[in-house]
């Protein structure tokens, strides 16, 4: 008995000491959690988030809900209702930077970061290659001299080989957790809030699975499942909401004194960290019978922030806090973890906290004791880990345009009907005040109509707030340095190719900065405790060397994208001699085809099999062929000035013949018109003549019928009878005259 309650005795004051040490823990929590607070900038994530999402800022009374089911006036709405429509221009503005910015950061083809040896590489003699340890010792005097060894690669060779098997390791554990997903997450909400937090290399469990082949007894083959559980670094993205940093912390990377992450955790997870090696079970099982606890932020009466512990009901989530820095060393050795013997006071640790209870404490898994949390700013803010992002650079304008959209709205409004004014002598017929055809009034009064009843316009100004609408997009563009044609819109597009491309280029300077940043803040300190897990817990002694990590955002990808245009002119002096000699060709056209995204480059085996086909295939002589094109160029320019002049004759040919016609047609035109003017003249003589003579028309006619038919009847009793008597005498005798009776014989 007098074991037992010694035992109870000696729980009780190591739980004592253990809350001691972690209320000093938790006050760091407790100082950062005010500290962001009294900042304003959660203030400012609602506004940006609001705006993002479309909803009006200035009118908090609106919710999300009431904005998604299209209630956009508010409960105490005023006695005129008025317009609350809104032009969302930040969510594509926010799409178009983050579209952009992942494209030259993130590309499929590419990686942002590389390894690469240290100027002045250090190395262990552990770490050296054997045989340069034997050609160390060969140069040593008085040695005996050992047998011959294979050659060795040099210093230099193995070096780049470490590297290389360090670069491929860290990119099979960047790719294995997502790293490109997880870093488009933090961009995206960095455009969003202005900040987005990165963490890693955070240790995980993965379980991978097998199937081995194996022999049985008899010779047959047999699959067996193997499961293999390893550690591995991850990374993943860390919401802003859930970011403590040290308070008074300006956001220098490498300075950050401790940081704090909030996750919900369920008390079903909880439940199964009973048992779990490096958990306090004890801890675990009073938290379980506790309420959940949340820390809330208020102000008092008198305007001060107050931070108090608020409860919920049982089975809701709990908060789990994750604390990272130093530690008081007591602490770790009560709740179970094996310290340094020459440790100091203090280590850095990594701490989880529940109910203000710790659960689980182990040391900094990198012996650098860096902090694995980097936070990057969109638009950087001085002495702040908080920066701005792009809804807040056009906040002004999108309230601009939204006020003169909404007042464009309530114009149309009153300009879409008269105003009405009448006197109390004019009344309804059916006593209803609405308007609509047809409708008979009654007039009471004694004098005119007109005087009692009166219709008033009231004008549309719908140009003038379009300009003011269009003034605000041109601010809006300036302000972002996005402008409208990178979202696909022809706004105020130069009108040559060269003032489109000084467009475009002058619109990536910003991002130019942006991408160094990110190689500032997140590549280069994130990668370099990826190589520090290695080097500290890889098993693989071939990869590790003395190394530091190449940043390429600005230097490789952004220039790459740049780079088209150079490239093209410089394949155009390939023939110069002197450039050909200094120039690696293969390294162009592989650049050029990366930078224009084409997937078009041959395999490393067909390009050296074109090469030795090339080789048993001399080319020919470039003087040579020159001048075969000179002869080939010449040919083809004498015959297309022939085929021209066969052309050019052809033309005259059918312009001439065309002429003869045309010619010939106005002969035949101005001979029939002679022929009517004839015809003409002919019977103006003729009626000149019957007026002369006093007779008509009709009488010449007739005589001239009568001669007619007497000769005609004379004709036949000559041909008849030859004997016959002449019946008719000639107006004249020719010359010779015949005989009598025969002058009409044939």
């Amino acid at each position: 008995m007098d074991n037992i309650e010694e035992s109870l005795d000696d729980k009780f004051e190591r739980y004592h000491h253990i809350k001691r040490i972690a209320d000093k823990i938790l006050e760091s929590r407790d100082e950062a959690i005010e500290y962001r607070s009294a900042s304003g900038v959660e203030r400012r994530w609602r506004e940006d988030a609001r705006a993002f999402d479309g909803i009006d800022g200035n009118d908090t009374r609106i919710g999300v809900v009431d904005a998604a089911i299209g209630e956009f006036v508010p409960k105490q709405m005023d006695t005129k209702p008025q317009s609350r429509v809104v032009v969302n221009i930040i969510r594509s503005k926010c799409e178009t930077a983050e579209s952009e910015f992942c494209e030259i950061l993130l590309p499929v083809d590419d990686k942002n970061w590389g390894l690469k040896p240290t100027p002045i590489p250090e190395a262990s003699q552990s770490d050296m290659p054997a045989g340069i340890l034997g050609l160390q010792q060969q140069a040593q005097p008085g040695m005996p001299q050992p047998a011959e060894q294979p050659a060795q690669p040099s210093p230099e060779e193995d070096l780049k080989k470490r590297v290389s098997a360090m670069e491929e390791e860290v990119d099979d554990q960047l790719n294995e957790c997502e790293f490109n997903g997880e870093c488009r997450k933090v961009i995206r909400q960095a455009i969003k809030l202005g900040t987005g937090v990165l963490k890693g290399p955070n240790i995980v469990k993965s379980i991978k699975k097998t199937w081995n082949e194996l022999k049985d007894n008899q010779g047959e083959s047999v699959h067996v499942l193997k499961v293999i559980e390893e550690s591995k670094p991850a990374s993943k993205m860390v919401d802003v909401w859930n970011a403590y940093p040290s308070p008074h912390w300006d956001g220098t990377p490498g300075k950050m004194s401790c940081m704090w992450e909030r996750e919900l955790i369920n008390p079903r997870e909880l439940r199964e960290l009973i048992g779990v090696d490096g958990y306090d079970s004890d801890q675990i099982r009073s938290i379980l019978d506790e309420e959940p606890m949340r820390k809330v932020v208020e102000l008092d009466k008198n305007g001060r922030q107050r931070l108090y512990n608020s409860s919920l009901k049982r089975g809701a989530p709990y908060e789990k806090w994750e604390y990272h820095g130093d530690c008081d060393k007591q602490l770790l050795e009560l709740m179970g973890c094996e310290c340094p013997a020459d440790s100091g006071k203090t280590l850095s640790v990594c701490a989880l906290f529940v109910n203000d209870r710790p659960i689980k404490i182990h040391l900094n898994t990198l012996d650098t004791g860096d902090i694995i949390y980097d936070f990057f700013q969109w638009v950087e803010v001085d002495d702040s880990p908080w920066g701005i992002g792009e809804p807040r650079k056009m906040l002004w304008q999108y309230k601009v345009i939204n006020a003169a959209w909404r007042m464009m709205m309530n114009n149309s409004g009153d300009s879409a009907g008269a105003q009405i004014v009448m006197n109390e002598d004019v009344e309804p017929e059916d006593d209803n005040w609405d308007f609509r055809g047809r409708k008979f009034w009654i007039y009471t009064g004694d004098g005119r109509v007109q005087d009692a009843f009166g219709l008033f316009q009231i004008n549309n100004n719908q140009t003038e707030y379009q300009r003011i609408i269009e003034l605000a997009l041109k601010f809006t563009d300036l302000e972002t340095g996005t402008p409208m044609m990178a979202q696909g819109e022809k706004y105020a597009a130069p009108e040559t190719f060269r003032g489109m491309e000084m467009l475009l280029q002058n619109s990536k300077g910003p991002k130019r900065r942006k991408v160094k940043q990110w190689d500032d803040r997140i590549t280069r300190p994130h990668l370099k405790r990826y190589y520090d897990w290695n080097m500290q817990y890889n098993k693989k002694s071939e990869i590790k060397g003395d190394m530091q990590v190449d940043a390429r955002g600005t230097s490789v990808l952004l220039v790459k994208d740049q780079n088209v245009q150079q490239l093209m002119q410089l394949l155009q002096l390939r023939n110069d001699p002197e450039v050909n000699i200094q120039t690696d060709w293969a390294k162009v056209i592989k650049q050029l085809f990366q930078a224009s995204h084409l997937d078009v480059m041959k395999s490393d085996d067909e390009i050296e099999q074109a090469r030795v086909q090339a080789q048993q295939n001399p080319p020919i002589d470039p003087a040579l062929q020159i001048a075969q094109l000179k002869t080939q160029g010449e040919l083809e320019k004498t015959k297309l000035v022939q085929d021209s002049d066969m052309i050019e004759l052809d033309k005259k040919a059918e312009a001439m013949k065309a002429e003869f016609a045309l010619k010939l047609h106005m002969q035949e035109l101005e001979q029939e018109h002679q022929q009517r003017m004839k015809e003409m003249e002919l019977n103006i003589k003729m009626l000149e003549l019957s007026q002369a003579q006093q007779i008509s028309l009709e009488s010449i006619k007739a005589a001239l019928a009568s001669d007619t038919m007497k000769l005609g009847v004379q004709k036949e009793l000559s041909a008849m009878n030859h004997i016959a008597k002449q019946t008719s005498m000639p107006e004249t005798e020719p010359t010779g005259k015949a005989a009598p009776g025969h002058a009409y014989e044939q």
